[in-house]
């Protein structure tokens, strides 16, 4: 069972697996890096560029081995006698620009740095084997705090819009690199700490089993169903098309793109005499959902031959994201109608 007598929230950039490659996100240090990459996304800027974090899950001879982006110029500093047994949840923006989501936690985590002649802090090269890459700079990968694999648990892309900070109060407090809720002196507001502790402890009852079936239920339940940011959702729209672009150009079509014109469908892929009507829908959930408008709906019964719907699931995981074709008939044997719209006349003021 986890101790909440000491606990970090650390903020840090977003990977699908943390075992390897690059990072996205904001942090100061990602845009500084001389491979990084700096992109604009509905106003929001993140960088793409080799950050440290992207081992954080990645095993080592029983251990794993963590970075939290500086605080100044230095690690995290708990205090020299307060290094051991921290519950660290690690949040990242979802997708590199989006909400904070957790994406893992260490349980009896201890703190390291090396401090020089100076009295200054420093990272610590993260141990490895022969062979291991280094940064964009040729640095080893450094670390600052780490907990033994049995006590690191990671949450998988598809899974981590369950563990969303949603509260803007408590997003401003917790800061550019990590927050304190526990074990350490805290400038946070008590009722702050009260939430953000509520969400620690949801994250630390995560079961990737249960939460895929959470999920599977709440798809059920328009209520319980909680769409990704607005940012996030167009660049699962886009990955989607790509998708379903790419599987038909390889088997021969020409495909145009109609998103914009509203008739019903957003991809039109002919070869020879054939033409297909592609509607795409992309989720990053780990089953195919999805919603049709009621022009798309209109245009599949209307073309139920030509009519196609390629959905897309798992949509920000390391491997190829699955996907599914219906024909139009199929399409509509599985929907399931939960809003109707209505308009009552009301009478002419004389």
């Amino acid at each position: 069972m986890a101790d909440f007598s000491k606990v970090m929230i650390a903020k840090i950039a977003w990977s699908e697996e943390y075992s390897g490659g690059m990072v996205r996100g904001g942090h100061k240090y990602l845009k500084q890096k001389s491979n990084g990459h700096t992109h604009t996304k509905n106003g929001k800027q993140y960088s793409e560029a080799a950050g440290h974090e992207a081992y954080n899950f990645l095993p080592y001879e029983n251990r794993c081995y963590g970075y939290i982006p500086p605080t100044g110029d230095a690690p995290p500093n708990p205090g020299d006698n307060n290094k051991k047994g921290w519950l660290i949840i690690f949040v990242a923006p979802y997708m590199g620009y989006g909400d904070s989501v957790a994406v893992g936690w260490y349980e009896n985590a201890t703190f390291e740095w090396k401090t020089n002649k100076e009295g200054e802090r420093h990272y610590i090269p993260r141990p490895h084997k022969n062979g291991f890459p280094k940064d964009s700079e040729g640095n080893p990968y450094t670390y600052c705090v780490w907990a033994n694999k049995k006590d690191a648990h990671f949450i998988s892309p598809n899974l981590r819009l369950l563990y969303t900070i949603n509260d803007n109060e408590a997003k401003r407090h917790l800061g550019h690199t990590c927050a304190y809720l526990s074990g350490h002196d805290s400038t946070i507001d008590k009722n702050i700490q009260k939430k953000l502790m509520s969400f620690v402890k949801d994250v630390v009852k995560h079961n990737e089993s249960k939460a895929i079936e959470k999920i599977q239920i709440s798809k059920k339940s328009i209520n319980k169903f909680c769409p990704p940011p607005t940012e996030v959702k167009k660049e699962i729209e886009d990955k989607a098309i790509q998708r379903a672009r790419a599987y038909y150009e390889e088997r021969g079509y020409t495909v145009d793109s109609v998103e914009h014109d509203n008739c019903g469908w957003d991809l039109t892929a002919t070869k020879n005499k054939e033409e297909l009507y592609v509607e795409v829908k992309g989720t990053s959930r780990p089953y195919y959902h999805f919603f049709l408008s009621r022009n798309e709906y209109n245009a599949m019964i209307d073309y139920p031959k030509k009519w196609i719907l390629f959905l897309v699931k798992d949509i920000g995981q390391k491997n190829l994201p699955p996907r599914k074709i219906l024909k139009a008939k199929e399409a509509k044997d599985i929907l399931d109608p939960f809003a109707y719209e209505g308009e009552y006349p009301s009478k002419k003021r004389k």
